[in-house]
């Protein structure tokens, strides 16, 4: 029975409010699903333990079995987000496949819409990677004149990267090479000069 039905039944035997008050408030009741949420911060409690206690708050066996499950993911939430951060992270670094992180994450009890969309990041995000890993390579391959400024432009392109962005890298780029151009040509200069002198 709920609390208004008992206190009327108190009253109706003659008990008076005060006393009826403080049966309300010491008489036992069932632990909410929240206070089973808090409970389950404790990793070590079995969800043999946790089921029966749920459906004795009232809920029929499908729903019980259902924030059972739910609350079992809850209480390992930290950690599985340790392991998706780790995983996500090394997909990014190429360390692992999306394939093997797409495992690791059915691994976990996630939905597969969960799945199919933290792949698609890590897609994104490694792709992202790769394509500044080229951008800094190339950029040093052609600031130390191993490539010229027509093949790291067609590079650049080539990585699918806007020709806004193409213009401002490759202008970057060249604003470096300008200064050990130039000292590269006064030292080249000043080598004449010394030979022009000996004779």
């Amino acid at each position: 029975i709920d609390e208004q039905t008992m206190m009327g039944y108190l009253a109706y035997h003659g008990f008076p409010r005060d006393v009826a008050d403080y049966f309300a408030q010491t008489v036992w009741r069932d632990p909410s699903v929240r206070d089973l949420a808090l409970a389950m911060e404790d990793t070590t409690v079995d969800p043999s333990w946790l089921l029966p206690r749920i459906m004795r708050t009232g809920y029929s066996d499908d729903d019980a079995e259902q924030i059972s499950r739910s609350l079992m993911q809850r209480s390992i939430k930290s950690t599985r987000n340790k392991v998706i951060g780790a995983a996500y992270a090394a997909v990014s670094a190429g360390s692992i496949t999306t394939d093997d992180y797409g495992t690791i994450l059915e691994g976990l009890g996630l939905r597969p819409e969960a799945v199919a969309l933290e792949l698609q990041a890590a897609r994104i995000a490694s792709h992202n990677d790769y394509t500044k890993d080229a951008i800094s390579t190339y950029r040093r391959q052609y600031i130390n004149s191993v490539i010229d400024y027509s093949s790291f432009s067609t590079v650049l392109h080539a990585l699918g990267i806007s020709p806004d962005r193409v213009e401002l890298i490759l202008l970057d780029a060249q604003a470096q090479i300008a200064p050990r151009i130039a000292r590269e040509e006064k030292a080249e200069i000043e080598d004449t000069m010394r030979e022009v002198q000996r004779y």
